[in-house]
């Protein structure tokens, strides 16, 4: 254990907003997706800019909330995703399971680890069965392309 790893654990655990909180929980998603991820987090940040949560983002600001919020990740470890869920007001518990699943569509694949990543947030984020089963299929609905 390194010096400063309790307080870097305590930082991230004051700093967690919930805005952070909804972008750790979609990169968990990010990262299930493996080196292939460049949709992923594309899409992300394509989320964040149209989501009312993080008004009037500036492209620097973007990347400074996504640069931010990986630095968090990789310093709560593998508390991340359920420390954000902590910080998440109940309603927007909701809202981040439905960026994490287009996360996951982004690429119009969904591996098996995406879909792992998917099931654990939605027990994390206390999400009901039925619920997140409709946010997955309105999702995979938004998410279609062009049939050939």
């Amino acid at each position: 254990m390194g010096l400063f790893s309790g307080i870097k654990k305590s930082m991230a655990d004051r700093l967690l907003t919930p805005q952070l909180a909804m972008i750790i929980i979609s990169l968990s998603v990010v990262e299930a997706a493996g080196e292939d991820s460049d949709e992923s987090a594309m899409r992300l940040g394509a989320l964040a800019v149209l989501s009312p949560v993080f008004p009037a983002l500036s492209e620097k600001e973007l990347e400074a909330l996504l640069g931010t919020a990986v630095d968090m990740a990789e310093m709560l470890g593998d508390d991340a995703v359920a420390k954000a869920a902590e910080v998440l007001p109940a309603p927007l518990r909701e809202t981040a399971f439905a960026f994490a699943c287009d996360v996951a569509f982004a690429d119009a694949i969904v591996t098996s680890e995406e879909e792992a990543t998917v099931e654990g947030l939605a027990e994390a984020l206390g999400i009901d069965k039925r619920i997140a089963k409709k946010i997955v299929e309105v999702t995979e609905i938004r998410n279609r392309g062009l049939e050939e």
